[in-house]
């Protein structure tokens, strides 16, 4: 065998010799990227609302975050914690979750902030009895609501202004009110009608 030959065969067993007596463990560890991820994926909260968050990163054993808000304050404010805190305002905003272990690795959240409906939840009154109802909207321009009476109940009627007459019978009525600024929100009224003489009166 030629001389060359013989010490290039002499290095690759001394390779190999070392290779199984720990000079490697024959595994070659390749670095895992970071990556984040947040929980709920996306989140409905009512005006001044408030909705946790948590985050998992994987690749690292520093699983820390940063909360932040994409649009800053103007879409309310985030604790250390991952607590959620929503303006004022209605909109769609975006919680973001940030890893510690590589700030380039980052997940956002979309958030609707939506208005809410207030009235008040139940009334009783007499059968033909006239009443007036009213009802506020926060976090939104529109202001205006519809009003409608949910089906099944004892009857009645309810006009564009909220002014409901009771039915001539005895029985319960629900009353529905309906944010146009959001159809989703609304408010319901249970009116309990009892017997007796109708008042006649609009309050």
């Amino acid at each position: 065998m030629p001389k060359g030959s013989i010490v290039r065969a002499v290095a690759l067993i001394a390779i190999v010799f070392a290779w199984g007596c720990g000079g490697g463990s024959g595994t070659v560890t390749v670095p895992q990227s970071v990556s984040i991820s947040a929980s709920p994926t996306s989140s409905r909260v009512p005006v001044r609302g408030t909705q946790t968050f948590s985050a998992n990163v994987i690749g690292s054993t520093n699983t820390a975050v940063t909360w932040s808000i994409t649009e800053g304050a103007t879409g309310g404010s985030i604790s250390a914690n991952g607590t959620y805190t929503a303006p004022a305002s209605a909109g769609v905003y975006h919680v973001k979750a940030t890893s510690v272990a590589d700030s380039s690795k980052s997940v956002a959240v979309p958030v609707t902030i939506h208005p809410t409906v207030s009235t008040t939840t139940s009334a009783t009154m007499t059968i033909e009895e006239k009443r007036t109802f009213a009802a506020t909207v926060s976090g939104a321009t529109n202001t205006a609501v519809t009003w409608s009476l949910r089906s099944g109940g004892a009857g009645g009627s309810i006009t564009s202004g909220g002014i409901f007459t009771a039915p001539n019978v005895p029985g319960s009525v629900a009353i529905v009110v309906t944010c146009l600024a959001d159809p989703l929100e609304q408010a319901t009224i249970n009116v309990t009608v009892q017997a007796g003489s109708a008042s006649g009166t609009i309050e």
